[in-house]
């Protein structure tokens, strides 16, 4: 699965998209910096991916000095927050949960340069996330904590039932075959022995949690 690269705007697949981060983040903040003479602090570049649907992903520059509840939070508004649930990051086997203090702990005094952790939104119907610590660089201060790198394009899914792009997912029908629509498809699911009705449909989104509880983008 492809994405874009917020710096140059150039698309890579997912498995090149670190390689050329790393050559591109040296290249343009260079000329940034020099540019703007900011000065420098401290980022990590870290790389994510749905643990059970990889085709979602994004690429982040994190502050050094940021906390995990401000990653946990980025990653509730951009991917996943629907209830309020809560969540937690498993780093080297120590646990950092959002009911507790822990994730007050700043980035740079939990995490190394190829560290790699995971994060679970929702211990019901949980969305769980792989991370890996892809480089530890400096550069000129950008405004915000955490800014997207690159992140996936929304991956092609059709509908259960014709080939036009899915619109609509059941909660329920998700587990079978049938369970995409499109819009002009919706009259379907009558036929199907679900309880569901379209106006309780979730959207199709582009989000690892895409059809989850309620998650709606």
């Amino acid at each position: 699965m492809k994405g874009k690269c917020k710096i140059c705007a150039n698309e890579y697949t997912q498995s090149g998209m670190s390689r050329h981060l790393k050559s591109c983040l040296n290249k343009n903040y260079e000329k940034i910096i020099e540019k703007e003479q900011s000065q420098k602090s401290l980022y990590y570049h870290i790389y994510i991916k749905g643990t059970y649907r990889s085709d979602y992903w994004l690429q982040l520059q994190v502050k050094a000095d940021a906390k995990l509840s401000d990653l946990d939070s980025f990653l509730r508004d951009i991917w996943l927050e629907c209830c309020n649930h809560l969540s937690e990051f498993e780093i080297n086997e120590q646990r950092f949960t959002s009911s507790g203090f822990n994730m007050s702990n700043k980035i740079k005094d939990v995490l190394r340069e190829k560290s790699k952790f995971s994060y679970t939104y929702d211990f019901g119907s949980y969305t769980k996330l792989d991370l890996n610590i892809v480089n530890v660089f400096k550069a000129g201060e950008r405004e915000g904590k955490i800014n997207v790198l690159a992140r996936n394009k929304q991956p092609e899914i059709k509908c259960s039932h014709c080939d036009n792009p899915a619109e609509f997912i059941c909660p329920q029908c998700k587990y079978t075959a049938g369970g995409w629509y499109c819009s002009d498809c919706l009259d379907k699911h009558e036929k199907n022995d679900c309880m569901m009705n379209e106006f309780e449909f979730l959207p199709v989104v582009n989000s690892p949690r895409v059809g989850v509880c309620a998650y709606s983008g």
